[in-house]
């Protein structure tokens, strides 16, 4: 199975925490990221948690499509994943969403990320 493979929602989270603490790492995520040709050569990258810097761009371009398709999702992932806001806290956050549209919003995330890596496997 390819690394980036999920089956499931649970797979997928894994992944975007790991995608998070790679784009925070990294600082230039939803985006291409600030990375030396050297290090993109090499595939790797500091604070990566896991991911290559090529495949934390795979995600961060997922995360990127997500956008024409569901703008606040897309601001839930990088709210809740990048800069670690707990779905209670994002209320405080210019996303305004309360705890049930957040959880929402996340399982849209999660159906969005799997249905593109799903098919990474084999």
């Amino acid at each position: 199975m390819h690394s980036l493979a999920v089956e499931n929602k649970q797979q997928a989270d894994q992944k975007l925490r790991q995608w998070g603490n790679w784009a925070a790492a990294n600082g230039d995520y939803i985006g291409f990221p600030n990375m030396t040709p050297y290090r993109r050569l090499q595939g790797q990258s500091i604070g990566s948690a896991g991911l290559t810097d090529e495949e934390g761009a795979h995600i961060d371009a997922i995360i990127s499509d997500l956008k024409a398709f569901n703008a606040e999702a897309r601001e839930l992932a990088v709210f809740h994943y990048v800069h670690g806001f707990e779905l209670q806290d994002l209320r405080r956050s210019t996303l305004n969403a309360g705890r049930t549209k957040a959880i929402k919003l996340k399982s849209e995330v999660l159906t969005w990320v799997c249905s593109r890596l799903f098919f990474k496997a084999g």
